[in-house]
């Protein structure tokens, strides 16, 4: 789990993803909120398929907005 830094935690200046780059541990086994990693994760509703509410996938966060 993710938790939103900034909210948990007020001295940290800035909220950063936990979960990016979590699919090269244990084969890929490990959910993200990649959009470009080929798998299924976070609430993409296949391999790399931003759901409607946020259909694009930026190409800088690798995020579905």
């Amino acid at each position: 789990m993710d938790f939103d830094s900034e909210r948990f935690c007020p001295q940290n200046i800035a909220n950063t993803d936990a979960c990016i780059g979590n699919e090269l541990i244990s084969g890929g086994v490990i959910p993200t909120s990649s959009c470009v990693n080929g798998l299924q994760d976070g609430d993409e509703v296949a391999p790399d398929v931003c759901p409607t509410p946020r259909p694009t996938c930026n190409t800088t966060t690798h995020h579905c907005e």
